[in-house]
């Protein structure tokens, strides 16, 4: 992308004086609130002409006006709320004065706070999570519209909107129970009125709308509730950096401070986030990092002003509380200001302390990686172990390479708060596709996937990745968002259909089949995944590679020693047989191994050595002996 220069970005205007005295009350945002809140208050944003000369009053039974608080836009007021323990439900007059005149009313609604048993549950080391572009996914006929929105659907241009919403994904919830996943993250779905490249949603222009192609907010409900039904979480995708520079405060920014850059002339990012928590950094390249813009298209936003601050967590919690979200992901996360998005965070966690609040921390070393997993994150994105899986199965055995980036990787977990709550990965939205990077290895990629359903932490996987959709980034993000054939109708594939067809007289061509077993490799570990109590809760012992071999087993240390408790899991990166003797994992396993590869249905009955075929990956279900087992527990 050709950035332009610093000089010659946006910059938004505060207006600070109109010509008359009119008043037009346009928005109110959080456009509603609740009763029952852990936080009894709630700042409201009032935008319109002049609404920054007047002065709100109320009289009502529980619900009071504590504070105004102004800032040099004329044209935006912030009023705090307190709402009391007696405050019911219902719509709560405002009036706006302007000396003795009534120059303007709100009927505020306040709504019953739901118990729901879905916002407590947030996502955890037992999930695992599905990565969709909404609009890149499949298409409802008759869910979203393009008629208000400047970039219109054309599904010809492989940078444009292709038309799917959520209505295509809710008709899709049943591929991803077959597939066994348990949270689904949706790349943003606010609206995103840009002129052009707006598919990918990261440039909001309204931060309380969903965006009219994807749907309504009652599909969006829909598509919560549906999801709920099958057992799946929803993760939103949030962007509190910065916000698209077609949004309405770029022509009417609601103060001075509410944009980075202010005097300092708006400049780029240097895209360096760890940058951030160097303790050596020089204050220029610190403000660059946390000041800069993301792009030309995307105002940076100043989180260490209160009032952004306020606006956001609040959003945030508005999404939570209407959709009924079990997660959160923040969009480059080291971008902005620390102490802004420690209140931002905690905040959030106030109301909702199980929900899962996930952070973009894209530096690829782990020691850079460390300190933001101690920022009230609940987990942080594991790119270090990303790039040692890119890696690894596409290498020879060496000191620091095949085998070894695994374990170096994960030898590095010493320094992480809560390792297993780390989302790992192998590609995403921003990255090229996985099969793709592993050199369209199949093989190098059941692999990888072995790896990322077994090791430690929460594994993310994204769409198509399943099916062997390939793409690289270096020419045009647009190759690894790619549509998921059979979204659309029409499409000459339809994988949807061939990832469940069990026909046997269905007749399929070779590439079908090794796209249908690769689904079917990846839904047994992730069915396995689920019913495991090793792998999602318990302990990680790895042993050093040996001739490019990985080997490492998650147990229980005080489980039953029934099915899943103690996983031995074998990665034979090699292009040649690989023998194991079990005497070397005797302190977990005994000294003869007996269980079942749950991959290939195999049984070891007592075996002492087993061998590991060339480019394959075991993941043996232990059986564990009484007396080891309690070996173990001490």
């Amino acid at each position: 992308m050709a950035h332009k220069r610093k000089a010659d970005l946006p910059k938004p205007i505060v207006v600070k004086q109109n010509e008359d005295t009119l008043v037009r009350l346009e928005k109110v945002e959080p456009p509603n609130w609740w009763t029952g809140m852990t936080c009894p208050n709630v700042t409201l944003m009032l935008q319109g002409r002049n609404v920054g000369l007047t002065r709100p009053r109320m009289s009502a039974n529980g619900v009071t006006v504590t504070s105004v608080r102004q800032t040099d836009s004329v044209n935006h007021l912030f009023v705090d709320l307190a709402i009391g323990p007696e405050a019911e439900p219902g719509a709560y007059g405002i009036e706006l004065h302007m000396g003795n005149a009534t120059v303007a009313k709100i009927d505020y609604e306040l709504k019953k706070r739901q118990t729901r048993q879905r916002t407590s549950c947030g996502v955890t080391r037992e999930d695992s999570i599905y990565l969709v572009m909404p609009d890149r996914f499949a298409q409802k006929a008759g869910c979203g519209t393009d008629e208000r929105t400047r970039e219109k659907i054309n599904r010809k241009l492989s940078r444009g909107r292709h038309g799917g919403n959520l209505g295509g994904i809710r008709q899709h919830v049943d591929y991803l129970h077959a597939l066994g996943v348990t949270a689904l993250w949706l790349t943003p779905v606010a609206t995103n009125d840009m002129d052009q490249d707006s598919f990918h949603g990261y440039a909001a222009t309204d931060y309380y709308g969903v965006d009219p192609r994807l749907g309504t907010i009652d599909d969006y409900k829909q598509l919560s509730a549906s999801l709920s039904q099958w057992g799946i979480k929803l993760i939103m995708d949030i962007v509190v950096n910065h916000c698209g520079t077609r949004h309405p405060w770029m022509l009417d920014a609601p103060g001075s401070g509410w944009f980075n850059d202010w005097e300092w002339k708006p400049e780029l990012t240097n895209y360096r986030p760890g940058v951030a928590t160097d303790i050596h950094a020089s204050q220029y390249d610190k403000r660059r990092t946390i000041e800069g813009w993301f792009d030309q298209t995307m105002a940076d936003l100043n989180m260490a002003n209160p009032l952004v601050q306020d606006y956001m967590s609040q959003m945030a919690i508005w999404w939570v509380e209407t959709v009924g979200l079990n997660g959160l992901r923040i969009d480059t996360f080291p971008y902005s200001d620390a102490e802004g998005l420690r209140h931002f965070t905690s905040r959030i966690k106030l109301e909702y302390p199980e929900l899962a609040i996930i952070g973009e921390t894209w530096v690829s070393d782990a020691a850079k990686l460390a300190p933001w997993t101690r920022t009230g994150l609940t987990s942080a994105m594991d790119f270090p172990t990303q790039e040692a899986m890119t890696r690894a199965f596409t290498e020879d055995f060496a000191w620091g390479a095949g085998a070894n980036r695994l374990y170096d990787a994960i030898s590095n977990d010493h320094i992480y708060h809560k390792p297993e709550n780390l989302m790992t990965f192998g590609d995403n939205h921003d990255t090229g596709r996985l099969l793709t990077r592993l050199g369209n290895d199949t093989a190098a990629l059941r692999l990888a996937m072995a790896f990322l359903l077994t090791t430690r932490g929460i594994p993310q996987i994204y769409y198509g990745t399943e099916m062997l959709m390939d793409g690289e980034s270096a020419t045009d993000d647009a190759n690894i968002r790619r549509d998921m054939p059979g979204g659309w109708d029409g499409d000459k594939e339809d994988w949807f259909a061939l990832a469940q067809e069990r026909d046997p007289d269905k007749k399929l061509t070779a590439k079908q089949k090794e796209r249908r077993e690769m689904f079917d490799y990846t839904s047994r570990l992730l069915k396995f995944r689920r019913r495991s109590q090793g792998i999602s809760n318990g302990e990680l012992t790895h042993f050093l590679p040996t001739e490019n071999v990985y080997t490492y087993i998650r147990h229980c240390h005080g489980g039953a020693g029934g099915s899943g408790d103690t996983v031995m899991v074998v990665l034979n990166l090699e292009r040649k047989r690989a023998y194991l003797n079990i005497e070397r994992f005797a302190e977990i396993t005994g000294d003869a191994l007996t269980g079942v590869d749950i991959l290939t249905g195999r049984r070891y009955e007592g075996s002492r050595r087993i061998a590991v075929p060339p480019r394959t990956a075991l993941v043996i279900d232990v059986a564990v002996n009484a007396q080891k087992r309690e070996q173990m527990r001490h």
